[in-house]
């Protein structure tokens, strides 16, 4: 049976992210464990990918139950927000989720992750050589809702053209290996998608494009 790709999501927020996602169920179902959250905060906004443990109709509940909870706790700063997330998993199979903050007003970008759902910020090449041309999430191991793990939330900067790409592990890793080329959010994840998504998972990839504080501000 075919694997069911869910209709591409994409779209601009807070008016400082340009964003898009792709996404693919397991072969023969038509309901993903894997979802992104994309939201508006009061000084910025964040974003986050969730792959809920296992596949079909009972992690894809799992997962609309993260999405509700990142939702809910928008407002808040990473690490109280994943602990949120994993009270409202408790009980449930659990899930592992990737989420970063960017604040527009001081150009920071502040994540954290548990679980395999890898992140990878790609800086512009105008940028200079004072910054790495690309930085990685570092992962915790543990499930948010049944097993979280110490956090730690690290801040880096971002810059107008960065782009910020998160993953589940239905993807090979192999797509961290080097950059994809610079398209838009919505071909960068299309791309990432048909070049690296697995046959014997759920899949999603977002990629998100910072627009900078002169663009949110006009």
């Amino acid at each position: 049976m075919d694997t069911v790709t869910a209709p591409a999501r994409q779209g601009v927020t807070a008016g400082i992210l340009e964003w898009a996602e792709a996404r693919r169920a397991f072969p023969g179902e038509r309901d993903s464990g894997d979802a992104v959250v994309v939201a508006e905060r009061a000084d910025g906004c964040l974003i986050a990918a969730v792959d809920a443990l296992g596949h079909g109709p009972e992690a894809a509940e799992v997962a609309a139950q993260a999405v509700v909870a990142v939702r809910r706790h928008a407002e808040e700063a990473v690490i109280p927000l994943v602990r949120a997330v994993h009270e409202a998993l408790r009980g449930t199979r659990g899930a592992v989720l990737s989420l970063g903050i960017i604040r527009n007003l001081d150009d920071t970008l502040t994540w954290v992750g548990v679980g395999n759902v890898q992140a990878r910020l790609i800086r512009a090449m105008e940028h200079g050589p004072e910054l790495p041309a690309s930085e990685a999430l570092l992962l915790r191991g543990g499930i948010v809702g049944t097993q979280l793990p110490p956090l730690y939330a690290a801040i880096v900067p971002i810059a107008a053209g960065d782009r910020l790409i998160f993953a589940s592990d239905g993807l090979a890793p192999a797509w961290t290996n080097a950059p994809p080329p610079p398209l838009s959010p919505a071909e960068t994840a299309a791309h990432l998608m048909q070049q690296f998504a697995l046959p014997h998972d759920d899949a999603v990839v977002a990629v998100a494009r910072y627009l900078g504080h002169a663009r949110a501000t006009g």
